[in-house]
């Protein structure tokens, strides 16, 4: 195989829009059969043979489910690299996990883009993405890429009635990214992250003012584009940061809500390891107690001999909580001093609790707090290591 038109793939182009842009300036007819040709000098590159089950477990792996639209790509990008003497490396690809459930007017493009280069840029493809982030552009949609056609005579091949709208996290995601080098994997990354974000910070403002009588700005200093790129724990530590509180106490307590809502709700753990760690942290330097009732507490090599190996304390379960019963658990379990606490009270209100049971009993559960308590005293952050013997 020997192609004529060999220009680089762009950074933020999909790999096979650079396969159909390969395929129209080489003269073929679709990519499909660039595609075809691409996989058949695979198996010649190969000896004969298909892809190693060592390779083919690894992609397997990797998304079960649509293995045979992952080995297409696999093939195609090792032979596209054998003829071009070029290598793509995997995050750059912008491939999507699974076939995309396109139709024919799913191709859109932005005609100032186009005219500055002629190539497809993956978030182009998103659903969401509606107005071109770069030139407040609506996007044209048509039948096929138009390569070789003049911008001039591009126009919409399809109504665009309903197409007037963009999604504001991929806009100022792509504005403060995209110049970095945001692949297809860091932008559904983001969006992720972002929308659980927001669903985060609206649950706290909710129970804050609901329980506590206390409103707080956040959509004011929640600003997506700024925080983008950033790590989950800087994310958070960037909104609190940049709030107003009247006293330490009342710090406390949102960070403790914070803590208490991500770990109810399952927020931005699932996508960064670090989330986990910086809730750990931040809960033992905010109160032992609270780190006992999230961690939970088990005999280790570092803990004290008072515990036995079969001293085991468990986590305490918020999934179930509702407002009311999260609220009572601050309340009652010594996260808060009796001291701190006087500092949430509002005019003379107090906490909007309905405390009527007897201290442990939330609902139908019951939390032996003083178990935890115990369970606190003997952690490893609270022994101190015995000296070494001096050696005769």
């Amino acid at each position: 195989m020997n192609l004529i038109y060999r220009k680089r793939k762009y950074f933020d182009e999909s790999f096979p829009d650079y396969l159909g842009r390969l395929a129209y300036w080489n003269g073929y007819r679709d990519s499909e059969v660039l595609v075809v040709s691409l996989i058949n000098l695979y198996k010649d590159i190969a000896g004969g043979y298909d892809i190693s089950e060592k390779e083919r477990k690894k992609l397997s792996d990797f998304n079960v489910e649509y293995k045979r639209h992952n080995l297409k790509w696999y093939k195609s990008r090792v032979a596209l690299e054998f003829v071009l003497r070029e290598y793509f490396p995997l995050s750059e690809l912008n491939l999507y996990e699974a076939p995309p459930k396109r139709s024919v007017s799913d191709n859109k493009i932005c005609r100032k883009c186009w005219e500055k280069n002629s190539y497809v840029r993956f978030y182009w493809r998103e659903g969401c993405y509606k107005v071109c982030h770069l030139h407040s552009e609506t996007l044209i949609k048509v039948k096929s890429i138009p390569y070789g056609t003049s911008v001039s005579s591009l126009t919409n091949d399809f109504d665009i009635d309903a197409f007037k709208y963009n999604c504001k996290i991929t806009k100022a995601i792509l504005e403060s990214r995209i110049k970095m080098g945001c692949s297809l994997s860091d932008l559904h990354f983001e969006m992720a992250v972002a929308i659980d974000e927001i669903s985060l910070w609206g649950r706290v403002q909710r129970f804050l003012k609901s329980r506590f009588l206390w409103e707080i700005d956040v959509e004011r200093y929640l600003d997506i584009q700024l925080v983008a790129g950033l790590s989950i724990p800087s994310r958070l530590e960037s909104v609190i940061s940049k709030l107003h509180f009247e006293n330490k106490p009342q710090e406390k307590l949102l960070r403790v809500v914070l803590i208490l809502q991500i770990v109810r709700y399952n927020f931005l753990i699932k996508m960064c390891s670090t989330t986990w760690n910086w809730i750990l942290s931040e809960s033992y330097s905010l109160s032992p107690f609270l780190y006992s009732y999230i961690k939970g507490v088990k005999s280790n090599l570092f803990a004290s001999n008072e515990m036995t190996d079969n001293y085991v304390v468990y986590p305490v379960s918020f999934l179930s909580f509702s407002d009311r019963q999260l609220c009572k658990f601050i309340i009652e379990s010594s996260i808060f001093t009796s001291n701190e606490l006087k500092n949430f009270y509002k005019g003379g209100k107090s906490y909007s609790t309905g405390v009527l049971e007897p201290r442990g009993i939330l609902g139908r559960m019951e939390v032996d707090y003083d178990k935890y308590k115990d369970a606190t005293g003997k952690n490893v952050f609270d022994i101190q290591p015995a000296k070494r013997k001096i050696l005769a």
